[in-house]
């Protein structure tokens, strides 16, 4: 009997010491984990689903402070597309933007990673230089480079944001957030999104439910966008060096 009350009230003890999260307080300890690191490097790979049909894009993220960036992203059906921006320290190239083909050299920008003014431009820098290029300049990307400015222009798109719970993600349990997303912050709300956050506070998963009018057909499509995250942070002997390397 004592032995059952003493298990019991150790379970108690437990349940007690569960921290009673928000859904934006996971949030913002979720950004925070991202914030002022030395590296990334990972993927985040989109999944577009609309009825019956989906496409996935796939998205390679590696940064190195202060200035070393990769990000390049393919699309996985014809006609395959890709984009690139990479920086060695010392120069930046990104794909022109519109561009359908990545062997095509003609088709870069080179800029040097030091402005006019002398500043040198770090990682978030020279990110937001290449994203008018990109093929999924998404949420989870942001988070990922945890620029400010984006940060700050999430944050007024989010609303209703929820704790919705703990749920399993494969076979690996961990928070669910819900919300509403504005298509441009000061709109109404229109989207339904979720937020899959582990216990070490890194964003695994994002999901947005999005519907669009078709002024042809008269009909509204709806279609689910799934960005499946698997990043590192702080790794930095293990990252592959030549990936910053400038192909001229």
């Amino acid at each position: 009997m004592i032995t059952t009350l003493l298990a019991a009230s150790a379970l108690m003890g437990a349940q007690e010491a569960r921290p009673q999260w928000t859904g934006p307080d996971l949030v913002s300890k979720m950004l925070a984990t991202y914030h002022n690191r030395r590296s990334a490097d990972g993927t985040i790979t989109l999944t577009l689903r609309m009825g019956n049909e989906s496409s996935r894009l796939r998205t390679d993220v590696t940064y190195l402070m202060p200035s070393r960036v990769h990000i390049f992203q393919r699309s996985e059906r014809p006609p395959i597309r890709r984009s690139i921006l990479v920086s060695d320290g010392r120069t930046f190239m990104y794909s022109r933007p519109n561009i359908s083909r990545w062997e095509d050299i003609k088709e870069y920008l080179f800029e040097p990673v030091q402005a006019a003014d002398g500043r040198l431009q770090l990682v978030g820098d020279i990110y937001a230089a290449g994203t008018a290029s990109m093929l999924d300049r998404s949420i989870p990307l942001d988070i990922v480079i945890n620029r400010r400015a984006d940060l700050e222009y999430l944050r007024l798109r989010l609303a209703n944001v929820a704790y919705g719970g703990r749920a399993k993600l494969g076979n690996e349990e961990m928070h669910r957030v819900t919300a509403m997303l504005r298509l441009i912050p000061g709109e109404k709300p229109t989207d339904p999104c979720v937020f899959w956050i582990d216990d070490n506070f890194m964003l695994r998963r994002f999901e947005v439910q999005e519907k669009h009018e078709d002024k042809e057909s008269q009909r509204v499509l709806s279609f689910v966008m799934q960005w499946d995250l698997n990043i590192t942070l702080d790794q930095v002997d293990k990252i592959d060096r030549s990936r910053f390397t400038i192909r001229r």
